[in-house]
């Protein structure tokens, strides 16, 4: 990572080099969400700018009216942002997303991923897991699909989103249609469910 064996590397220098937000980020003690973000420029150790790169993050993140807030009291979807906006505080090279807006709304799916779109316009490195592949179609540069832990496409997403790959990555038929130069991922509508998973009510009793 940046030129150098990750496991040569110091928790410190990993700290100063890659930003992670994991898929799970719930936290077990009562930290206020502007502790929370300002834990991202402990890599840093304390500067000057601290404060006014934390009001930035949240500001970006649309949680500036939750800083006070214990994180603990906070739904999933405004932790997921604030796990975010600790990650923007961290200022790294490489940025590590592991399905960052699952728990979001439409809003803050989209407010999330285009700040992500800005972090690699910025020559930041960007990896994220999606299963959403609406998102990805609208904000990734590249896409790798994966199988039971192999690949099994890359490329830009004109090259990976067609019918065959998709259907083939999911197990499920999947139609990709384009318009205006948007893409819409379209999946076959499921059947009914398996049968035997709902009986029928029993029948009152006779008197």
């Amino acid at each position: 990572m940046a030129g150098k064996d990750a496991s040569e590397s110091t928790a410190s220098e990993l700290a100063r080099t890659r930003a992670v937000m994991l898929q799970d980020v719930s936290v077990a003690f009562s930290f206020l969400v502007r502790d929370v973000v300002e834990m991202g420029r402990h890599p840093w150790g304390r500067g000057p700018d601290d404060a006014a790169i934390v009001d930035a993050a949240l500001d970006a993140t649309g949680i500036t009216h939750l800083q006070d807030r214990e994180i603990v009291t906070l739904s999933g979807g405004e932790r997921a942002r604030a796990a975010f906006a600790r990650v923007l505080t961290q200022q790294t090279q490489v940025v590590l997303l592991d399905e960052p807006t699952a728990a979001m709304d439409v809003h803050f799916q989209e407010q999330t991923m285009g700040a992500v779109r800005a972090l690699a316009r910025r020559g930041v490195t960007v990896i994220v897991v999606l299963h959403d592949l609406q998102l990805a179609a609208r904000y990734c540069d590249s896409v790798v699909c994966l199988k039971a832990g192999e690949i099994t496409a890359a490329g830009t997403v004109d090259e990976v989103y067609n019918d065959a790959i998709l259907s083939s990555v999911y197990d499920w038929p999947i139609t990709v249609l384009r318009s205006s130069g948007r893409i819409l991922v379209a999946p076959d509508e499921a059947g009914e469910p398996v049968s035997g998973l709902w009986c029928p009510a029993p029948a009152p009793p006779t008197p």
